[in-house]
C-alpha cells in the first residue's frame, strides 16, 4: 500500500472541506501525513507544493527493504473523491 502526504493550511477554505475525506482514511487505517505549510516550509517547498489542498502519492518503504526508495507516484492539486485517493493508494 502507498503513503500520502496531504499538504493543507488551516485558512484553506477547500482543505477545511476536503478534511473530513482525509479523516475517512486515516480511520479506514490508511497510512496519511498531515502536513501544515505554514509549519512545515522547507518539507512544502521540498515537495514543491504551490498551493493547497496537495496530495502527493508515495510509494511505502518497509524500513527493512534498503533497495526501495519513497518516490513519488502521484500528485493531485485540489481535493479528489475517496474512492478516488483509494485507487491511488492501492495500486
Amino acid at each position: 500500500m502507498n503513503k500520502l502526504k496531504y499538504f493543507t493550511a488551516p485558512w484553506c477554505g477547500p482543505c477545511k472541506v476536503f478534511r473530513p475525506v482525509i479523516n475517512e482514511l486515516i480511520d479506514e487505517g490508511f497510512d496519511v501525513d498531515i502536513i501544515n505549510v505554514d509549519e512545515d516550509q522547507e518539507l512544502t517547498i521540498s515537495y514543491n507544493v504551490m498551493s493547497v489542498p496537495h496530495l502527493i502519492v508515495e510509494n511505502k518503504c518497509s524500513e527493512s527493504d534498503d533497495s526501495c526508495d519513497e518516490k513519488v507516484l502521484h500528485r493531485v492539486m485540489g481535493g479528489a473523491s475517496k474512492e478516488q485517493i483509494k485507487q491511488l493508494l492501492t495500486k
